[in-house]
């Protein structure tokens, strides 16, 4: 099977195993079906654990985890969730109508469409990048040759730039698609990793259309409101666009940087900035998920991400209802609460499972720790400006914003940007943090690493500026409707 039948054949795959859970988290909606591969993509993550643990195929276990997560799916969706799976609209469309959003989502699925098909142009020149030569698709033949070899490759200290200790996903995925096809070559391997990280991309612009049906909504001209959501299908286009420029060649080399970058910015977009509705938190649980499962830095920030969603989750049921009791705003957080410490369990197996079975830990390779705290972080902040400087506009841009459209925005009922940004921020911290605080030669390791690490702030500002644009989209909207209302009063002679 050459590569693009076998890519193809993956990705159907994955996508059919993370179906039931999509489903019956999320139910029929567009974000869905970039989703589910993603959903496919972490059971193959789950499937990799358990061939650390037991002997077995990736593929074999694949199966087993996937029949295992459609059967709780299944249980779960006939018991709670099934009114879902009938909703195809979603919280933030306000009084659009269902026919006004069946339309401008069709629409807006071929725009992200053709600009997915544009980010991956560079795909036909074949290229592996170095980290994915040598930890994704190495670590990939260590599952695919089941768990005597993923063991002893995993405690060999002389591959310490494999780097045995970091999350399954990508590697798990790959040898998934190698069994699953014949065809272990690394160029399978790189489409693969390139069409997740396009279907991440997808999940997050979603939000900029929705986020568009959703001012739509509160326009009181049927002209003007499908403007407004035109308006958010053509920003959720270009949101890939400039997705994929801040990615640049590691969109399409096989890195999984680009992968855990949007699916964190897919969870701020879904937990933080869109109408709080269980779909949008569920979707944000998967992503994170998939984000903690792909490298260390998307656990840790992931987990950040889902700390802010949860309490964003607590806030807003408890704000409302500050006159109750306190045993019963307590109640009210239980469940959020309890679903976010279920998603950091899921997470932490990993790190506790490579620490059981003895994995070689996760090494310096730039030598001895070099220079002060002080020394390091002037070091640090020098090498991340020049790859955020979109801060420099994004940052004032906000401001201007919310103080001459929070009233719409708060209208249209998307979260308040402080929730992105704080996103950012923790994102910015956890990056900066490890540079400052940990070993080796950072002047190395900036120059190696720190265009990648950088991605998500970068990606979140985007997201952050495309939900104003909507914003002041409906806003312009809803004054000109005034204006010609008006005029039409005038003209008959009625003093408006």
């Amino acid at each position: 099977m050459t590569t693009l039948p076998a890519a193809a054949a993956t990705m159907a795959v994955l996508a059919v195993a993370g179906a039931p859970p999509v489903l019956a988290l999320v139910g029929l909606r567009w974000q869905s079906v970039p989703l589910t591969p993603l959903a496919g993509a972490a059971i193959a993550a789950l499937a990799g654990i358990v061939v650390t643990l037991v002997d077995g195929s990736i593929l074999g276990w694949f199966a087993v985890v996937a029949v295992v997560v459609a059967s709780g799916s299944l249980v779960y969706w006939s018991r709670w969730r099934r009114p879902v799976l009938r909703s195809g609209g979603h919280g933030s469309a306000g009084a659009v109508s269902q026919r006004l959003s069946r339309t401008i989502g069709a629409a807006a699925a071929v725009v992200v469409g053709l600009a997915v098909v544009w980010a991956l142009v560079p795909l036909r020149t074949p290229s592996v990048g170095w980290d994915a030569q040598a930890i994704w698709i190495l670590r990939a033949g260590w599952f695919a040759g089941g768990h005597g070899l993923l063991l002893a490759a995993a405690r060999n200290r002389s591959l310490l730039l494999a780097h045995a200790s970091y999350p399954p996903l990508v590697s798990s995925t790959v040898a998934v698609a190698w069994q699953l096809t014949g065809d272990h070559g690394d160029r399978l391997g790189v489409v693969v990793v390139s069409l997740l990280n396009v279907a991440a991309m997808a999940v997050a612009a979603w939000v900029v259309i929705v986020a568009g049906l959703g001012a739509a909504g509160r326009v009181g001209s049927r002209t003007m409101s499908i403007l407004v959501a035109l308006v958010g299908l053509v920003a959720g286009g270009l949101f890939v666009l400039a997705i994929a420029g801040v990615f640049g060649p590691f969109l399409t080399n096989g890195y999984a940087d680009p992968l855990w970058s949007a699916t964190a910015v897919g969870a701020v977009g879904y937990g933080l900035c869109l109408m709080p509705d269980r779909a949008s938190y569920a979707t944000a649980g998967i992503l994170v998920v998939v984000c903690g499962l792909t490298k260390v830095e998307g656990t840790v920030i992931g987990i950040g991400v889902l700390g802010l969603v949860v309490g964003r989750a607590v806030v807003g049921r408890w704000w409302p209802r500050s006159e109750r009791t306190f045993r019963a705003l307590v109640a009210d957080a239980r469940r959020p609460a309890v679903y976010g410490v279920a998603v950091v369990v899921l997470l932490g197996v990993w790190p506790l499972l490579t620490r059981i079975e003895k994995f070689t830990p996760d090494s310096n390779t730039s030598g001895p720790r070099v220079g002060s705290a002080l020394t390091r972080a002037r070091l640090t902040a020098d090498a991340m400006a020049p790859h955020l400087d979109l801060l420099a506009l994004a940052v004032p841009f906000a401001i201007v914003a919310a103080l001459l459209l929070n009233r719409w925005r708060r209208r249209i009922g998307l979260g308040n940007d402080l929730w992105a940004w704080a996103a950012a921020g923790v994102g910015l911290a956890a990056i900066a943090g490890a540079y400052v605080t940990g070993p080796g030669n950072v002047s190395l390791w900036l120059r190696t690493s720190v265009h990648r690490t950088t991605m998500f702030p970068a990606v979140t500002a985007w997201l952050i500026l495309g939900i104003w644009a909507v914003v002041a989209a409906a806003h312009l909207a809803d004054r000109d409707a005034d204006l010609q209302a008006e005029r039409e009063l005038s003209d008959r002679g009625v003093q408006p």
